[in-house]
């Protein structure tokens, strides 16, 4: 699928939805036209990010249960009736849990005000879906999930830093993503949450983005002034579903300028159903919620890696069993399974 800018993008959508509106929405399949529609909103980028376009080579660092349980997808295939082989899923966590205190708070002042309107429209009369607890939990962004990746020079898949940082103190695994996403993947922005110290690029980017919502609003509002009574509170929220996440989203491609150095890019999710979300229950005090992402077995090219960390003990063996999960079992049979060449000191 070509990606346009963002631009040509907004301006398509929104002459479609006119012209779709204009044959008027008593006829079911116009209003099903609408709701396709409307259900492109929430992949617009509303930023130009062109190396987000084509980035390649990316790199998740995790732990190595979770690689075994992204390989193996225990949850689905281990149950009973499920007797055919389940394709392995990237594991997306909810931000919650991020090691940025600041996370999904650092809000620029433009998108407070889109935010609000969106949420008035979520509570308005004509919504009577949303509940306090779900607008509430849009606000906090407690149910945001993501996927991080690292980006860098060849050899980033192997990086002492990295397997500090996100590996597991050298006890995970790395996959080196060498494929186009089927999910758009986004550069973070690193900020500082006094926001008189923007740069005049960031307020302009900031200041683009409210815009480009504030359209999309009036011309959803547009849209369910239009529609018949039956079809508004559907139409409503729906809108205000692909505009909070577009929001949310924003919020949490922003992190604090003290972790400027990760460099990260981010797949995201915003408010998954509940029924997909699931939890890690070896995460020590803390249960995580995550859920599963884009299928992993397509995100792997003959130029991908999966690492064994420098920490993971019997590595050789380590490395045989991921190898025989890929090839074997999920019949991955391009990807490359390697050792790790960093020296770190083991202590047992």
């Amino acid at each position: 699928m070509k990606i346009m800018n963002v631009k040509d993008s907004l301006d398509n959508l929104t002459s479609e939805l006119r012209r779709v509106g204009k044959r008027g929405l008593e006829k079911p399949k116009n209003y099903l036209a609408i709701r396709s529609l409307l259900d492109q909103i929430q992949y617009l980028t509303l930023y130009d990010d062109f190396l987000s376009m084509t980035k390649t080579n990316l790199v998740h660092y995790t732990t190595w249960d979770s690689a075994l349980r992204m390989l193996k997808n225990t949850n689905i295939a281990d149950q009973a009736e499920v007797c055919e082989v389940v394709k392995p899923n990237l594991r997306m966590y909810n931000y919650e849990h991020s090691n940025d205190p600041d996370e999904g708070r650092i809000k620029p002042p433009e998108l407070k005000d889109i935010e609000k309107k969106i949420i008035d429209l979520a509570k308005s009369p004509k919504s009577g879906t949303y509940s306090d607890s779900w607008v509430e939990r849009m606000k906090t962004g407690t149910g945001t999930y993501g996927c991080s990746f690292s980006s860098g020079p060849s050899g980033i898949e192997d990086d002492l830093t990295y397997w500090r940082l996100y590996g597991n103190d050298g006890k995970g695994c790395s996959l080196k993503i060498s494929s186009t996403l089927e999910r758009r993947i986004y550069k973070v922005r690193y900020r500082d949450k006094d926001f008189t110290q923007r740069s005049n690029q960031e307020v302009k980017e900031d200041t683009q983005v409210a815009q480009r919502l504030n359209e999309l609003l009036s011309l959803c509002e547009e849209t369910v002034n239009e529609a018949p009574n039956e079809a508004k509170n559907t139409l409503v929220d729906f809108a205000v579903e692909v505009l909070l996440n577009i929001v949310q989203s924003y919020y949490h491609l922003i992190k604090h300028v003290t972790y400027e150095g990760e460099k990260e890019w981010r797949m995201i999710s915003v408010m998954p159903k509940l029924s997909e979300v699931q939890f890690d229950v070896n995460s020590k005090n803390i249960i995580k919620r995550y859920i599963a992402g884009t299928n992993l077995d397509k995100m792997l090219s003959s130029a991908s890696i999966i690492t064994v960390g420098p920490t993971v003990p019997n590595p050789d063996a380590a490395r045989a069993y991921i190898e025989h999960l890929a090839k074997e079992t999920h019949k991955i049979n391009y990807v490359t399974v390697k050792n790790s060449k960093q020296t770190y000191r083991q202590v047992f």
